[in-house]
């Protein structure tokens, strides 16, 4: 009955409150780990990531153009300045992923 509700109500706001804490420690924790880069964009590129197919073994062939591509960050400078790995390869192909902000500059997407 009413009674029975407002403990359903209880248990559930208990619940969201918990989640919700869980998920600011697990977002601080990856912020201390990135020290200061957007976690956000970092977190969408890790489930890009997860997404593509594994590579596939790498095979010479004197017919294809072959492309060297510096991926950053490299040096002490550019991790200084907190710039992300956004570059993700598997053979034969290679994705760069650009962090975007909607218009209002808060919306965050992966243009891949």
């Amino acid at each position: 009955s009413c009674v029975a509700q407002v403990e359903q109500l209880r248990k559930q706001r208990e619940e969201r409150r918990a989640k919700a804490e869980a998920t600011k420690q697990n977002k601080e924790k990856e912020q201390q780990l990135y020290d200061g880069a957007d976690v956000d964009f970092v977190r969408m590129i890790k489930q890009y990531r997860e997404q593509v197919p594994p590579p596939r073994p790498f095979i010479q062939n004197s017919e294809v153009l072959w492309v060297g591509v510096r991926k950053r960050p490299q040096s002490q400078k550019e991790i200084a300045t907190r710039e992300l790995d956004c570059l993700t390869v598997s053979n034969p192909g290679m994705v760069v992923s650009e962090c975007r902000r909607k218009f209002d500059g808060i919306t965050k997407w992966l243009d891949n």
